[in-house]
């Protein structure tokens, strides 16, 4: 299928890591789980769409016990936001034939405390990853997912669990993580986003950062000057109105600086038709949340949405049984509107939020990668090698004994491709 309106703008390789939750009892089925996705080839981690399914170490050490899907690497976020979506229905066909539900959830509680759940953004640039950390400290005002943290509402549940700003270890959670994934240039790999259903938040999330890492590329942008960005991060969180940041300029208001020196400046760049959209929703968006009009915000801010649904008219709403304390309340029903085994969600989204993504591009996404990307490239060389393959990678494939480097380029012949050294 035939997506030129993909190409709306410029380009920027970009994908994500989703990692998914599901009941400590049912973690020693993950195995038989990657089983039901389409794989490219029984044993193999490639998804027919590109993608890649495998098992991760997640809370037991030593264990593989996280069931994780990274989309392929795709040209902008538009694209990403549809397989995005893609990745949850090809989770959710998975966990359902297996009979076991399954959470895009960003924390969970047990026994011995709060278990993350991680979401990690990639991008291809060469910029320095101090420059975006001041951005990444703010932007969950207006991309998080909203949450409950020790019965607390919170626009990030991600956010309070960040210990570092930058790390080589996932497990150190990070706001950014050192990893040398070939994006066709320097990886730059965020490790402190929230794990966002709505496509509409994936979209202007992955939008406007494209946008401001491109800014920073071509210094558009002031860049290290909140003070402290890991407090920032932290104290941002728990707050769902007049947020403050402290900079170098002194304190500011946090939404104001958000437009004054990210939002506005974008637009100086060269932008297309969904980026500029995208810029206009995210303006809208800080207006709304100024004059607290959680209502308005809700159709393209996910906190906002909660908020507006489990904190201000929960019993309105919701059903629940009797006897059910309020804290419980709010944590049943954030806990099945995050069950991508569970259709809440999708109720919820087309009666409130904007949906930026066309069906038919997520039909697409389900089994076909994004077009004239090495995804392309790893399948057709699959189609017709795919005995004489040994092992195959994000960027490279050892077949007939050959290594051979997949650069990030549109690559339209496969049989010439195993021919030529690389």
């Amino acid at each position: 299928m035939k997506r030129s309106l993909l190409l709306q703008g410029s380009e920027m390789w970009q994908g994500e890591e989703i990692e998914f939750a599901v009941p400590v009892a049912f973690k020693h089925s993950l195995p038989e789980v990657v089983k039901n996705f389409p794989l490219l080839k029984d044993g193999w981690e490639f998804l027919q769409n590109g993608s890649r399914c495998y098992l991760d170490a997640g809370s037991i050490p030593g264990q593989r016990d996280l069931l994780e899907v990274s989309t392929p690497e795709c040209r902008n976020a538009y694209e990403l936001a549809c397989y995005d979506r893609a990745a949850e229905i090809l989770a959710s066909n998975a966990f359902k034939k297996a009979g076991i539900p399954c959470y895009k959830i960003g924390t969970t509680k047990n026994i011995l405390g709060y278990d993350t759940r991680g979401l990690h953004e990639s991008y291809n640039t060469n910029i320095d990853w101090h420059e975006i950390i001041d951005f990444l400290a703010i932007r969950e005002i207006l991309f998080g997912s909203g949450g409950y943290v020790e019965n607390n509402f919170v626009i990030s549940p991600r956010a309070p669990f960040i210990c570092e700003i930058y790390a080589e270890n996932a497990l150190k959670k990070p706001m950014v993580l050192n990893n040398g994934r070939d994006y066709g240039g320097k990886r730059l790999q965020l490790a402190c986003s929230d794990e966002n259903r709505l496509s509409i938040t994936v979209f202007l999330r992955n939008s406007i950062t494209s946008l401001v890492i491109e800014a920073i590329e071509e210094n558009k942008l002031e860049t290290k000057v909140i003070e402290n960005p890991l407090l920032a991060i932290k104290y941002l969180t728990y707050e769902r109105s007049n947020w403050k940041v402290r900079t170098k300029h002194g304190e500011k208001d946090a939404i104001k600086f958000i437009e004054d020196s990210y939002l506005e400046p974008l637009k100086d760049l060269s932008l297309g038709k969904r980026e500029k959209e995208a810029v206009k929703l995210s303006l809208e968006l800080c207006e709304n949340l100024k004059n607290r009009d959680y209502e308005k915000a809700a159709r393209k801010c996910e906190w906002a949405l909660k908020n507006f649904l489990f904190e201000e008219n929960i019993e309105e709403l919701f059903e629940f049984e009797e006897g059910i304390k309020d804290r419980n309340k709010k944590d049943a029903i954030n806990n099945q509107y995050c069950a991508i085994t569970d259709e809440l969600f999708e109720e919820i989204e087309s009666m409130f939020a904007v949906k930026p993504i066309e069906e038919e591009d997520i039909k697409s996404a389900l089994y076909e990668p994004p077009a004239n990307s090495r995804g392309i490239l790893r399948k057709r060389i699959a189609e017709i090698a795919k005995e004489r393959i040994e092992k195959m990678g994000w960027d490279f494939i050892i077949i007939d004994g050959r290594y051979k480097h997949i650069p990030l380029k549109d690559y339209t012949d496969a049989e010439a491709f195993i021919l030529t050294d690389h």
